[in-house]
């Protein structure tokens, strides 16, 4: 499971068919981010993040 956590990336993971989540990897410190989406490619997940920031042109 990936999501944001405050801003700041959150990860956690548990054997397939189960619920027994553990954390393994939390973000501290650093850029903060207002959202994000998960992409699935070739067995492999990205996870793309927008920074927080003002305006209305952002990448």
């Amino acid at each position: 499971m990936i999501r944001l956590n405050s801003g700041r990336i959150y990860i956690e993971q548990s054997l397939g068919g189960t619920n027994n989540f553990r954390k393994v990897y939390e973000a501290t410190s650093g850029k903060q981010f207002s959202h994000g989406r998960a992409y699935v490619s070739n067995g492999k997940l990205y996870y793309y993040m927008m920074e927080q920031s003002t305006g209305d042109q952002r990448p």
